[in-house]
């Protein structure tokens, strides 16, 4: 009785089971898979053929300029080609350049009007472009502009000393007037300005020149300028020629002492400051103590003012050295000799020697030792000798 019950009751369970199974199979699940699929257009990409920027080069137009001037550049692209030169202008000092022409095809070229622009100095310039996109811009050029009645000053020099000629050359002039000139300095940036020399244009429009003897001021940095006044009329004034240099003071130099005794190979060395143009060269010098016979030992054109000197190639005795400065403005001055110094290479290895430094000798085989016979005490005779 007991077993048909639990079996019943099992059966019943299962039953159950596939039923709630047999439901939930009806309920709408899906066996259908998903797929997601997407698609792009086809990117080109493709690599330049150009990545090096032209070669662009503007013909000086010439130191003074008037009216109309044609102004000139040259460009070239090996790869892709000159796209347009354009050709620029501004006053010196100016923060912006403006553009004179664009030209697309050589001969790149145009028109300068001068009278445009006031009379001064001018820079100029070319800027290429190729048909990449790459550019390149040339060198400045440096030109004057004068379309009225004028004066300049020929470039002097950077560094003046001891007489200098001076030129100023008229533009415009009548070769029929006469022009009083005179030529001015400052010292920089004051605009204190003080007659250096004076000449007359005398029915000549080409100018005059005159001699300054730069010596009558101190040594250091002027501005110069120039002036021309006509028989009748106004006075005018040269463009100011700053920073020259003026330096008629020799430069100070001094002999260092290389000591003594000296052998082989040693350093000799000077020094040198020169406050207005600076050290061009120092020389350092020996002689023989009390000749006048000196001998360049070495020539140096940079601080540190030393050099390597091979003291093997002279006699032994006693010498002086001395040093020797030139200043870029060409004044010279020369040390306090230090003398009395040996060169001697036998002296030099018995100073070490007094100094306790320890001389090597050359190495040499050791001498076989020699044998120490043995004699045996008398004591240690054998009994009936």
């Amino acid at each position: 009785m007991i077993g048909t019950a639990l079996r019943n009751t099992a059966l019943a369970a299962l039953a159950c089971i596939l039923i709630a199974a047999s439901a939930l199979n009806e309920g709408g699940f899906s066996t259908a898979a998903y797929t997601s699929q997407s698609s792009n257009a086809v990117s080109t990409a493709s690599a330049a053929v150009d990545w090096t920027p032209p070669t662009v080069s503007l013909t000086d137009p010439g130191a003074m300029l008037k009216g109309s001037v044609t102004v000139v550049a040259n460009a070239t692209d090996a790869d892709t080609g000159v796209a347009g030169v354009t050709l620029q202008m501004q006053a010196t000092g100016a923060a912006a350049w403006t553009p004179l022409c664009t030209a697309t095809a050589a001969p790149y070229r145009c028109t300068w009007n001068t009278a445009a622009v006031a009379d001064g100095p001018y820079d100029l310039r070319a800027v290429a472009t190729d048909r990449s996109g790459n550019s390149a811009v040339s060198t400045v050029v440096r030109t004057f502009v004068g379309n009225s009645f004028g004066v300049t000053l020929a470039d002097p020099g950077q560094v003046l000393r001891g007489p200098v000629n001076l030129t100023a050359n008229l533009r415009n002039a009548s070769a029929l007037a006469i022009y009083t000139i005179r030529f001015e300095y400052s010292a920089a940036g004051t605009g204190q300005w003080s007659t250096a020399a004076s000449c007359t244009s005398f029915l000549s429009a080409s100018g005059c020149s005159a001699s300054w003897q730069t010596t009558s001021i101190a040594s250091g940095v002027y501005d110069l300028r120039t002036t021309a006044t006509p028989l009748l009329g106004s006075t005018v004034y040269s463009p100011v020629v700053s920073g020259v240099i003026v330096d008629n003071t020799p430069p100070v130099v001094t002999m260092t002492d290389p000591g003594t005794p000296l052998s082989g190979t040693v350093t000799l060395a000077a020094s040198a400051v020169d406050p207005h143009s600076g050290i061009a060269s120092v020389v350092i010098q020996y002689a023989p103590n009390g000749t006048s016979s000196w001998t360049t030992a070495c020539t140096i054109t940079q601080a540190p003012y030393s050099c390597r000197f091979a003291t093997t190639s002279l006699p032994r005795g006693m010498y002086s050295f001395r040093a020797i400065a030139t200043d870029v403005g060409g004044n010279t001055a020369t040390s306090a000799v230090v003398s009395n110094r040996r060169i001697d290479e036998t002296t030099a290895k018995a100073a070490a020697m007094s100094t306790g430094t320890t001389l090597t000798a050359p190495a040499t085989e050791p001498a076989p030792a020699t044998p120490t016979p043995t004699v045996a005490p008398a004591d240690a005779q054998e009994e009936g000798f």
